[in-house]
């Protein structure tokens, strides 16, 4: 009915169905809410201990970080990682995008493509990324444009770190 009255496409509104269906999937909103509840009743510092306690988890599956940067380098960056829930098809960055970034991916499969100029809707796929694998490392690293799109398959759940983000620690 909101929808409805906000006058959404019918395409969109389907798209926030889809999306809604396969979180709730996914996730059991019930639990989800009361991890929030009691999170947010943490004192800031321990709220801050258990994103780091977190994160660091996530930070020593990225091998391309663990294996070129130091321990206390790891740490600083870790409060740096963002997680991101992205419904089936839904585009996570379009080709020729300026915000590199690195994503690790936790849960799901992401599509990485190439449109095809001379037939619409016609995208060729080059590789697909799955769980515990990054993405965008070239361009994370070097800060050139990505040369292809991504979107994720199914639901799903990566973390990413901005270059921007890594550069200021660094300073």
């Amino acid at each position: 009915a909101m929808m409805r009255k906000k006058n959404l496409t019918w395409e969109l509104q389907n798209k926030v169905r889809n999306y809604y269906k396969s979180l709730k999937n996914e996730e059991n909103d019930e639990t989800l809410n009361q991890e929030r509840d009691v999170f947010k009743k943490l004192s800031k510092e321990l709220q801050k201990e258990v994103i780091f306690n977190s994160n660091a988890q996530i930070m020593k599956q990225i091998k391309v970080f663990c294996n070129n940067f130091p321990e206390d380098f790891l740490q600083k960056i870790c409060f740096y990682l963002k997680p991101l829930n992205f419904g089936p098809e839904e585009l996570i960055f379009d080709e020729n995008s300026t915000n590199p970034s690195i994503f690790f991916v936790i849960k799901g499969e992401i599509a990485c493509f190439k449109t095809n100029l001379k037939r619409i809707n016609d995208d060729v796929l080059l590789f697909k990324v799955q769980e515990k694998d990054t993405l965008g490392d070239y361009n994370f690293f070097t800060s050139f444009k990505y040369e292809y799109s991504a979107k994720s398959i199914g639901y799903t759940r990566i973390f990413s770190l901005s270059r921007k983000d890594i550069l200021a620690v660094l300073n």
